[in-house]
């Protein structure tokens, strides 16, 4: 391939082999999949945390219960703190890996 270009008003021609642009086209290519790769992997681990929010704790479904008696509210806050000291319990039970030193 010929390349030509005025330099101090004369008509120079330059000479680039094959291979010097191929080598340029092929440095071009792997940045762009490089740059290419690095957003995948970025939406990836964005997906990856919107998904994980709060995995640890169980999910709290919100009931509407209706009762008729103060008493009926009072019995049903007892079992729901029961409920979520037993929970509690068994987080701090769950046995933790020993990190190497």
């Amino acid at each position: 391939m010929v390349q030509a270009k005025n330099v101090d008003g004369e008509h120079k021609v330059i000479l680039k082999s094959d291979q010097e642009k191929a080598r340029k086209i092929r440095e071009k290519q792997d940045i762009a999949l490089v740059g290419l790769r690095r957003t995948i992997e970025a939406n990836k681990v964005e997906k990856l945390k919107k998904s994980l929010h709060l995995i640890d704790f169980p999910k709290q479904n919100q009931h509407i219960k209706f009762v008729s008696s103060y008493s009926e509210v009072k019995e049903s806050a007892a079992a729901a703190k029961k409920e979520q000291s037993e929970m509690l319990d068994a987080l701090d039970q769950t046995p933790v890996p020993a990190k190497d030193p």
